[in-house]
């Protein structure tokens, strides 16, 4: 009976919040991937830092309306200057790397070769979580990168729409992601943050990065086209908003309930999947080579 008492406890405590949490994410990300492709290449928006704040303000709303307005969400930590400098801050600023590079990436590559650039990322969050002291690889593992970074660098021989700019935007993006991964681990390993309050906390950072970004880089190109293209497909931009919300809150729980480094290798499953979709969508053609590259990953 103990035995079996544990069984269910870890059923109901560990597995299935993970398993739920990872599913979700998976679901909600692939549709804000093909959403977002869709914005910014079929519909002409082509403005990735605006797209990205889209997203991240409602994150913002929804979290400030839940922990501040209503107090649904009880809040565990104060947010001062010691805070929001040290946890908060980074947190932001590399959550806004991650939005603006990779959507910037999507204006110029395909769909399924940015996925599989996405396979490299378990590299750099392995690196970066054994440079924080959260975990040492073991010898498996290492070789299971190493092979991982083989099988990238093989499609990326393959790729017949081979962009420069976007291949350089998608490595900043997925440095940013491992470095934030990395510091969400940390931040909820040391406290019982709800995932909205870990919203709350580094969303308004986000917010300030890109809405620099936007009235510095895109803010002529938003007032000549993006506005009239926001107005006539208001709900589009609804949509991607709440997926925004959406992915970010599942981000948050999914490395709570696993880890940074399961975390990525969920998102490798959930990309593979989204390489084969892309095809008949976008018709983005895919190489022999690319194939056997992204096989070996």
């Amino acid at each position: 009976m103990p035995s079996s008492a544990c069984s269910v406890r870890f059923l109901c405590r560990d597995f299935l919040p993970a398993f739920v949490s990872a599913f979700l994410f998976c679901v909600a990300s692939s549709g804000l991937i093909m959403l977002n492709k869709y914005i910014m290449s079929t519909l002409g928006f082509d403005l990735p830092m605006t797209l990205s704040l889209l997203g991240m303000l409602a994150s913002f709303a929804v979290s400030f309306f839940a922990c501040v307005v209503t107090g649904w969400v009880p809040r565990t930590v104060v947010l001062d200057q010691a805070f929001c400098l040290r946890r908060a801050l980074p947190i932001g600023v590399l959550t806004a790397g991650v939005l603006y590079f990779g959507n910037l990436a999507y204006v110029s590559l395909s769909v399924s070769f940015l996925q599989m650039l996405k396979a490299s990322t378990p590299i750099l969050v392995m690196a970066l979580m054994y440079a924080a002291g959260l975990e040492t690889p073991s010898t498996p593992v290492v070789l299971s990168v190493l092979v991982i970074a083989l099988g990238t660098f093989v499609s990326a021989l393959g790729e017949i729409r081979f962009v420069v700019g976007g291949v350089v935007a998608m490595t900043i993006s997925q440095f940013c992601e491992a470095s934030k991964l990395v510091l969400i681990q940390l931040l909820l390993g040391t406290s019982r943050m709800h995932a909205l309050e870990s919203l709350l906390v580094f969303s308004p950072f986000a917010c300030a990065a890109l809405t620099a970004g936007v009235v510095t880089v895109e803010m002529q190109a938003l007032r000549l086209k993006g506005m009239r293209l926001l107005s006539s497909h208001a709900w589009l931009f609804l949509a991607q908003a709440l997926l925004g919300v959406s992915v970010n809150l599942l981000t948050i729980l999914t490395v709570k309930f696993t880890s940074s480094i399961s975390f990525k290798l969920i998102s490798m499953a959930k990309n593979a999947l989204i390489v084969l979709v892309s095809v008949p969508i976008f018709h983005n053609p895919i190489t022999v080579l690319q194939a056997l590259g992204y096989s070996v990953t």
